[in-house]
């Protein structure tokens, strides 16, 4: 007797190691031609009511050499929180959220939150950051979304100052005076 939707998951499976053997394949061809630093990643995220993680088929995917996996964030789920689990459940894959959404947390609890998962898997967190759009900003977040190129350039701006750690934090921008 099988579990109801497990005949779905084990086929993502065989679609995800066919995908795999037929990427292999290519990348030995481009080993070939002097293109050897393509890595493999996935990118994964919850839709609907319920926040779930698929860690077995992650799990798979470190086994099989993958180099990464990538959180999502959107209405109702963060992308920190699921790769926090990730992380804490798998020993060598890299993880990555994509995207850290600039509007809903400050660049320096950006920044924390990137150096204290990146301590704690051992250095293998990848903060990507994002603007997001201005429904989700000013609908969900009650913020204004602003002038997205100069906010981009601020905000990491500060999140280097602070990784840097060379003197205490100082800005004074056109979003952010810290």
């Amino acid at each position: 007797h099988t579990a109801p939707g497990a005949k779905k998951r084990w086929r993502c499976r065989e679609i995800w190691i066919a995908l795999h053997v037929a990427v292999s394949v290519a990348l030995a061809d481009f080993k070939g031609q002097g293109i050897s630093d393509m890595r493999l990643g996935l990118s994964t995220g919850s839709s609907g009511r319920k926040v779930t993680v698929d860690l077995e088929m992650i799990k798979e995917v470190e086994s099989l050499g993958y180099d990464i996996v990538r959180t999502s964030e959107f209405y109702g789920a963060d992308a920190v929180t699921t790769a926090t689990w990730i992380l804490a459940n798998t020993t060598k894959i890299h993880v990555g959220t994509g995207i850290m959404q600039f509007g809903a947390r400050t660049p320096a609890m950006t920044a924390m939150t990137s150096i204290s998962l990146d301590h704690l898997s051992g250095g293998r967190f990848r903060p990507g950051l994002g603007l997001s759009g201005p429904q989700v900003i000013e609908g969900w977040h009650g913020r204004a979304f602003g002038k997205p190129l100069g906010q981009t350039r601020e905000y990491i701006s500060i999140m280097r100052q602070i990784f840097a750690r060379e003197a205490p934090l100082e800005h004074d921008g056109e979003v952010f005076q810290i």
